[in-house]
């Protein structure tokens, strides 16, 4: 198969961590007290005049949002920004269908980066991003106002950056305190071995350790492959990144010497070529499939059966006593348990607890040879801009995210509070740098002890939609692991085949010839 293209430096689907952050839940937000402007001069990005239109599908972000608006109007008086607030359910069909149609928003606050990719419905921000943002005082490009290597993880397939980040998440183990304490754990597991003798004490005291739905609406099982991925092919990482910055050699323990690198698409298909990353062919593939697996007896039996959103309300009435899931759910445990309490149903509420996700590593295999896996954290959310013919519109879009993410309104906005209790409940932090850690919030460390490329499990939607009938199938024994490693080796590279097609003219042709001659 022959793809004509350039060499062009190219970035392939996010990983899937943070592809699959939709499982996520709302929490409620209140007003805050009034925000200075983030800059001494309101003219400086210029005059403008018109009106745009604002879309969000996650309810707790609403009072943060129109504060922003509130805020904007003071330094952009002829600038009207209407707020829409979708629900969650279908928020990404109203966007595919609305961007396809012409009637899109103009500015999408989601979690949907990925599913816009390769498309030509969002505008590509690189030329924006990479000059000065005229409400920020830092006079560096806009991309160095945030985190790293936040801006490298809503590239695309033709490495454009299509969103302006803003927060990011972590993930962790939620456990029922008082279940483990019944169940004599002593302490809450570290490792995945640790984990294992854990759930063991757990069901002999008969409670169900861990709740899960293998749906697509529950990704607990993705983001544990996923992150094992990462941290087992690092010996491969230097073989698989073909194309990369001059002088570019790989550090294990050097977090920084991934930034601003990724698996391009043509890299994607020689790796898969060569079997490094065919999961027919890949015994680190296979062995991480089967590691999940081992989980399966403390697992609740209707893992197929039940969806993704009745998990964590499991978790909340105590019917299982751990689950995986990211730093929102601290809100809704917050608030949960405040409900309880006022209604006087205070015997219904537990103590709980939520720790790093237990770690695997060399004692889980030998290919864990270069460090063990991360902390899961990654980019949650962001905003996207419609491609327009009106130059203005999109001169207007650009104007507020520039002031709603330059430093000092981040900052005012990222310390929002609930009037009621006081508190700050979403433990999101910023991905915008210098920004501080939200007040009160319950933060899991986002840190990354080890450098990693993220790789990706998915090569497009189809072949993601394929492999949720293939994974029960395994789980449930209806198929041997050969047979899953074979089906899944069929799916993955035939996506990989389509984006090859659909990113062509991206395609380095010439060395996918000298890779696989």
């Amino acid at each position: 198969m022959k793809f004509i293209g350039s060499k062009t430096k190219s970035t392939i689907m996010i990983s899937l961590l943070a592809a699959m952050v939709g499982l996520s839940a709302c929490s409620n937000e209140g007003n805050s007290p009034t925000i200075n402007t983030p800059t001494d001069n309101p003219d400086a990005s210029g005059k403008l005049k018109g009106r745009i239109v604002l879309s969000n599908k996650m309810a707790e972000q609403t009072a943060l949002l129109e504060k922003a608006i509130e805020e904007y109007k003071k330094v952009q008086p002829d600038v009207t920004v209407d707020y829409q607030i979708k629900p969650w359910e279908g928020y990404e069909t109203f966007l595919k269908t609305t961007l396809v149609g012409g009637s899109a928003p103009d500015v999408m606050f989601t979690e949907e980066a990925n599913t816009f990719r390769a498309q030509d419905s969002i505008i590509s921000l690189d030329d924006y991003l990479n000059t000065p943002n005229p409400y920020s005082d830092t006079e560096k490009p806009w991309k160095d106002d945030f985190v790293a290597p936040y801006i490298d993880m809503t590239r695309d397939g033709a490495g454009r950056s299509n969103m302006v980040p803003w927060s990011i998440f972590s993930l962790g183990l939620f456990y029922n305190q008082e279940m483990y304490e019944k169940a004599g754990v002593a302490q809450p597991p570290a490792t995945w071995n640790e984990w294992k003798q854990v759930n063991q004490q757990l069901a002999d005291a008969d409670f169900l350790p861990w709740g899960l739905a293998i749906k697509p609406d529950d990704a607990q099982s993705l983001w544990a492959i996923g992150n094992w991925m990462n941290a087992a092919f690092r010996s491969d990482y230097e073989v698989l990144n073909l194309k990369h910055k001059e002088g570019w050699s790989y550090d294990p323990n050097d977090p920084a010497s991934t930034v601003g690198e990724a698996i391009t698409i043509d890299e994607l298909w020689i790796g898969y070529k060569k079997g490094i990353l065919d999961p027919a062919k890949s015994e680190k593939l296979r062995s991480l499939f089967q590691l999940f697996k081992e989980m399966t007896p403390y697992m609740n039996k209707d893992f197929m059966a039940i969806g993704g959103s009745e998990v964590p309300q499991r978790f909340l009435t105590a019917k299982n006593a751990q689950f995986y899931n990211g730093t929102w759910f601290v809100g809704n445990i917050n608030m949960h348990m405040e409900s309880l309490k006022a209604d006087g149903k205070e015997d219904q509420t537990f103590r709980w607890g939520v720790i790093p996700f237990p770690k695997v590593g060399a004692e889980n295999g030998a290919f864990f040879d270069k460090g063990e896996s991360n902390e899961l954290s990654g980019l949650r959310n962001g905003f996207m801009v419609k491609k327009s013919d009106d130059a203005n519109t999109t001169n207007i879009a650009i104007d507020f995210l520039r002031f709603l993410t330059s430093p000092k309104m981040a900052s005012e906005l990222f310390q929002l509070k609930n009037p009621d209790s006081g508190k700050r409940f979403v433990a999101d932090i910023a991905a915008i740098a210098g920004v501080p850690p939200m007040e009160g919030a319950e933060m899991l460390s986002p840190e990354r002890k080890y450098a990693d490329l993220n790789l990706t499990f998915f090569a497009d939607q189809k072949d993601q939609d394929e492999f949720w009938g293939q994974w029960q199938k395994y789980l449930t024994d209806k198929i041997t692991l050969d047979e899953f490693a074979a089906q899944r080796s069929k799916s993955f590279g035939a996506g990989i085949e389509r984006q090859l097609k659909l990113l062509q003219s991206e395609v380095d042709q010439a060395l996918i010839d000298s890779e696989l001659k």
